[in-house]
């Protein structure tokens, strides 16, 4: 995702361990450094990974040991996971919604849209329950 600067920042598992870890990429000509690591449960596939409100503050998603989606903020550093009793099947999704706050769906294993926001606007903000599309606004 870019950032400010020319600066290009990704977040992706290290293949050995399944760390979550993000890197960064300046503008000018170099490699990728990695800027961060998030605290280790294990998992597999695709993490997704949306900027949310100003500077460089973004949202993580990414499955766990037990199958389960994990979300955290992160700036300069990652917050903790908070853990979402979803089974899914497939890549999360994050963004932002209008008031800023972040917001990750994922197709349960059920084949329902489930999704989680954010309670209020801010790096520090938790993600609010999960909610199956079909609960109606939360």
């Amino acid at each position: 995702m870019p950032l400010a600067d020319g600066v290009v920042r990704l977040a992706y598992r290290r293949a050995d361990t399944a760390q979550v870890l993000i890197a960064e990429r300046q503008r000018t000509i170099g490699g990728w450094r990695v800027s961060a690591q998030c605290e280790a449960v294990g998992g597999y596939g695709r993490v997704a990974a949306a900027p949310i409100g100003g500077g460089d503050r973004m949202v993580l998603a990414a499955r766990d040991d037990d199958g389960e989606l994990r979300t955290a903020m992160a700036q300069d550093a990652p917050k903790p996971w908070q853990r979402g009793r979803v089974a899914h099947s497939a890549a999360a999704g994050a963004a932002q919604d209008v008031a800023g706050r972040a917001v990750v769906v994922v197709l349960g294993n059920d084949g329902r849209l489930y999704t989680t926001r954010q309670t209020g606007a801010g790096q520090s903000a938790p993600f609010g329950r999960w909610r199956a599309q079909d609960e109606g606004p939360a």
